[in-house]
């Protein structure tokens, strides 16, 4: 198994994205990241080669976790001996629960770490969208003049979703403007009350998030 490193993100893209297309859903957090175009300068990009094809990848860009659902099972072992190496302060792993787990315990194998599972999470498919009924107010989408809104409901959020984690909102904001994401937002009696970020497209495929609603206005519907 040939672990390689990748400093340009295009070269990543080009060998990596063909890999994710093959499950878009399962790996709509790679395909979303590579669509922004741009990576932290300290970002991790790695792919895995068996006979001189690309056989899985996976990405990280601090300070969040190692994105792993893109490496399959026999190539666990080789990708976590290279991090180990290379990232020895890696914070965690996200990813579907098999592939995290493996790769957690091939971590802690090799470096004596503790790995706890801090986060479960779950894609739900959207089928036939029904109206709200029975619920005060009415949803637009976000302006420019909403913007300091959201970029404050963004920190609020990941200061609350993934605790530990600290995320600059305006920065966030900007990258979503720049991918083609949507805010939109509930109001009553003209006052906002909530949002909800729509994903732009990638490999056909779009997730709604982060959703926010201030600890105050919720409980309604």
């Amino acid at each position: 198994m040939d672990v390689r490193l990748h400093d340009s993100v295009d070269e990543f893209r080009a060998f990596a994205e063909p890999l994710y297309r093959r499950d878009p859903v399962a790996h709509t957090i790679e395909l979303t990241l590579l669509l922004g175009g741009t990576f932290p300068d300290d970002s991790l990009l790695l792919t895995l080669w068996r006979d001189g094809e690309p056989l899985g990848a996976a990405l990280q860009t601090p300070p969040y976790p190692l994105v792993c659902s893109g490496i399959p099972p026999s190539a666990v072992d080789a990708a976590t001996a290279e991090l180990v190496d290379r990232r020895p302060g890696l914070p965690g792993v996200r990813g579907m629960r098999t592939t995290a787990l493996t790769f957690a315990e091939a971590w802690q194998a090799m470096t004596g770490q503790t790995a706890t599972v801090n986060t479960e999470e779950r894609l739900y498919r959207l089928g036939t969208l029904r109206t709200p009924v029975g619920v005060r107010g009415s949803g637009r989408l976000a302006t420019d003049e909403d913007r300091d809104l959201i970029v404050d409901w963004v920190g609020q959020f990941f200061g609350e979703a993934f605790s530990g984690v600290s995320n600059d909102g305006a920065e966030f904001v900007d990258a979503a403007e720049r991918k083609g994401d949507r805010f939109t937002l509930w109001t009553v009696d003209d006052v906002l009350v909530s949002m909800a970020m729509l994903r732009a497209p990638a490999a056909d495929a779009s997730r709604i998030g982060p959703v926010f609603t201030p600890p105050d206005c919720r409980g309604h519907g």
